[in-house]
């Protein structure tokens, strides 16, 4: 509040988990923080990032769709479209778990560009699991995503996983990841356009 009355029209909460606010302490779940957020006035727009699956709930979309001054842009990891690779990523949720948030997004809030993270080669990515991606991606088609192929990193916990893939098979599936999300972009653009000149 008091950053608005000196002026400033855009706020944006971030988080490594923003959505798992106040469940460390007792405080405000992020919800609730959210909608004192969008009740200051004077101010035009509110973002929030980054949204963990986990801890995605119902409330955060019902305060979203409440409040306009809250963007729709909505950034949500998914990772992987394979459990068993989200598993051994220690995630903490499923597709199911996931594909049903994406559901609730699109029942009650309209107009949402929704962006991703992906990582393929994850230790242990079979096939199966890379086509499990490539699956989920086509029936979400992201607005945008970020995609990576995994490189071990010491001091992680996957550092110490059986990797299973070269690193010219892992840039192979990244490509083919980049292609088709660009393709899908590319579409959503074009829908995008062509319901801005109907309207």
């Amino acid at each position: 509040a008091e950053l608005v009355e000196n002026g400033i029209s855009e706020i944006s909460l971030i988080g490594q988990n923003v959505n798992q606010y106040g469940t460390d302490n007792n405080d405000i779940p992020f919800y609730t923080l959210l909608e004192k957020v969008a009740n200051i006035k004077k101010l035009d727009r509110i973002n929030f990032l980054t949204s963990h699956p986990k801890d995605f709930s119902i409330e955060i979309l019902e305060v979203m769709k409440d409040y306009p001054v809250i963007s729709r842009a909505i950034h949500l990891p998914l990772q992987s479209g394979s459990d068993k690779i989200l598993e051994s990523m220690n995630r903490k949720y499923s597709v199911k778990k996931y594909l049903h948030i994406i559901e609730n997004i699109k029942k009650l809030i309209p107009h949402y560009a929704l962006s991703t993270d992906l990582i393929v080669g994850f230790p242990g990515e079979a096939e199966e699991d890379f086509q499990n991606t490539l699956s989920v991606i086509s029936e979400i088609e992201y607005d945008d995503a970020f995609m990576y192929a995994y490189s071990p990193r010491e001091g992680t916990p996957a550092f110490d996983l059986q990797e299973t893939l070269s690193r010219d098979e892992k840039i192979a599936r990244l490509n083919e990841l980049i292609t088709l999300q660009r393709d899908i972009s590319q579409k959503k653009l074009q829908e995008s356009e062509e319901q801005r000149l109907r309207e």
